[in-house]
């Protein structure tokens, strides 16, 4: 859903977030539990959707539609069936080429993102599954990064890989050199957050931020909007 978002133009670039997004991943984490205590297949934002997207999809409305042609694709499956794979393999390629559009944003100078990114892009196809690409890439990120943190803690930052200062931060907004968690609106009325606490009330960028987090506040029918 994150990277469809980002396909579609909704992702802010400051804060690497889209609108509603505490919403719409428990939406989609629900249709995917609702949809396994069924005995469906997962009811989830899939990469694929990249395709409707950049045919001019952007509402709910794209869903429905395409809901009614599997539906009417229900009585024409025993024609469907008897297509050869290569019939069907070129709109698979399609998809692949719009889904490595995005390879160029990772950060290939770092071994501690790279390795993890291509093990995962390699393993989906090699593994014939989505999950093992995942899963030997947020392992390799996880086994990679610790190693290196260890080395540079005992070490004093003195043995590190090359290009260790060009590594991706967890946090997404950059202000004054230094990254900053912006915690979703959900964790902010949980936890209480106040907005000082978390922004310069001096900067501008800061200031427009502060605003968005009260904004999210509003949305969440929060009491302590004004003063969060």
């Amino acid at each position: 859903m994150f990277s469809m978002a980002k396909f579609g133009g909704y992702l802010n670039e400051r804060t690497q977030d889209f609108e509603g997004s505490a919403f719409a991943f428990l939406c989609d984490s629900s249709t995917i539990a609702i949809g396994s205590i069924l005995g469906l297949s997962p009811v989830s934002t899939f990469v694929e959707s990249g395709a409707g997207i950049a045919e001019g999809g952007r509402t709910g409305l794209t869903s429905v539609v395409t809901g009614f042609g599997f539906f009417i694709a229900l009585f024409f499956a025993p024609i469907f069936a008897s297509f050869p794979p290569w019939a069907t393999g070129p709109a698979l390629v399609s998809v692949g080429a719009m889904m490595l559009q995005n390879a160029v944003h990772i950060n290939w100078s770092y071994i501690g993102d790279a390795v993890p990114a291509f093990l995962t892009i390699i393993m989906i196809p090699f593994g014939y599954s989505i999950g093992y690409g995942l899963i030997s890439g947020i392992g390799s990120y996880i086994i990679i990064n610790a190693f290196v943190a260890l080395l540079a803690k005992v070490s004093r930052g003195r043995i590190v890989p090359p290009n260790y200062e060009d590594k991706t931060e967890w946090s997404a907004y950059l202000t004054r050199g230094r990254y900053k968690a912006i915690p979703p609106p959900w964790l902010r009325r949980l936890l209480r957050i106040n907005a000082p606490e978390l922004f310069d009330e001096t900067s501008s960028i800061d200031k427009e931020l502060k605003a968005q987090m009260t904004r999210s506040h509003d949305d969440l029918d929060c009491p302590e909007a004004t003063d969060q």
